[in-house]
């Protein structure tokens, strides 16, 4: 039996050499993958989602699949088509997570002892149930902050779509940036920690650019948008204008 490729759409320019598939799942949640292209024309996955053949041609003209980091214990799904198909891919995850997800994929390392060669940070968040970090890419104009599953953007469900409505409740609170209700209730245990990290990551020079596995990205006022979570005090960005923008898309 072939695996099974859920609905996505297509590569997704974010910045020069950075961009996001954006796809869904059985569940009417969006999820994105994004794709860096790194000096040495590699690929660079985060939580990957499997394409139909048109997307991994797409993909694939973009250059050689490299490296996948597998985020977490939550995002393994498409972690096996993509090691079928690229067999010299690389897959790291973080140190805290590396027992529960070498389990089911093999590892070629950490994150915290691969990416630096890349001039990546890896950020661990902390006092979370399922490890994870955030990563600080180098893009042109500044840099681009990787999240995974601790912050959500808007328009994380798929609109219109049987149980929709539900996911949309679970999802982060206004349809903006900031904790998922079903993160905060399933895997935060301590949440002035995590806030005290997105201050301290709204304080790095020149970040351009925000992502998450779940949602629209900020594309201005990353740090503005951080110190407001990190603060309780939600604040709508371009991203919340971008999500009633995008509801017609995969």
């Amino acid at each position: 039996m072939g695996h099974r490729v859920f609905p996505h759409g297509e590569l997704e320019p974010l910045t020069t050499d950075l961009w996001r598939v954006r796809g869904r799942l059985s569940i009417p949640l969006h999820r994105n993958m994004v794709v860096w292209r790194t000096p040495d024309e590699r690929l660079l996955l985060h939580s990957v989602v499997a394409l139909d053949a048109v997307g991994m041609g797409a993909l694939e003209q973009l250059g050689q699949p490299g490296i996948a980091i597998v985020p977490s214990s939550l995002h393994l799904l498409d972690a096996a088509y993509y090691a079928r198909r690229y067999p010299k891919m690389k897959f790291i995850a973080p140190s805290a997570a590396k027992s529960q997800i070498g389990a089911r994929v093999e590892l070629f390392g950490t994150c915290e002892e691969v990416l630096p060669e890349l001039g990546i940070g890896s950020h661990m968040v902390p006092g979370t149930r399922a490890p994870e970090c955030v990563y600080d890419l180098p893009t042109p104009g500044g840099r681009t902050l990787v999240f995974n599953d601790v912050l959500g953007g808007p328009n994380a469900h798929v609109e219109g779509a049987p149980g929709s409505a539900l996911v949309r409740r679970l999802a982060v609170p206004n349809n903006t940036v900031g904790f998922a209700r079903i993160y905060r209730w399933r895997n935060l245990r301590d949440v002035e920690s995590v806030r005290a990290l997105l201050g301290e990551l709204a304080q790095l020079p020149d970040v351009g650019l925000a992502t998450f596995s779940h949602g629209e990205p900020v594309r201005e006022d990353v740090s503005e948008v951080l110190l407001s979570v990190s603060r309780d005090s939600p604040r709508r960005s371009s991203a919340t204008q971008d999500a009633k923008n995008s509801h017609s898309r995969p």
